[in-house]
């Protein structure tokens, strides 16, 4: 809260590296590379069950809202609710096939 206040009232103008010392950034690439690391992480993600994707974000948006207790019967929820989905047949049947899933 400190930080993130000094931040609001402050605005100052921040590096890269100061930015990723913060957790504000995730990884810092030179410019040269970071078309190609740009596609390598969406290629990663294009890879991966969207609707988990899009299941694992909307709890993510609630979680300021909710106490742990609420937090955790959401995941739960959300849990039992995956189980139910086309991509989690697929993730299982990929896993037992030893094979990448085809989401």
């Amino acid at each position: 809260m400190a930080k993130a206040t000094e931040l609001l009232l402050l605005d100052p103008v921040l590096k890269a590296d100061e930015l990723l010392n913060l957790g504000l950034l995730n990884e810092v690439v030179p410019e040269v590379e970071l078309l190609n690391r740009a596609m390598q992480l969406a290629d990663l993600v294009t890879t991966k069950s969207q609707t988990a994707f899009a299941k694992g974000k909307a709890l993510l948006n609630r979680a300021l809202f909710f106490d742990l207790a609420e937090q955790l019967e959401l995941e739960r929820q959300g849990i039992m609710a995956a189980a139910d989905e086309p991509d989690f047949a697929e993730g299982l049947t990929a896993f037992t096939e030893k094979r990448v899933p085809r989401f």
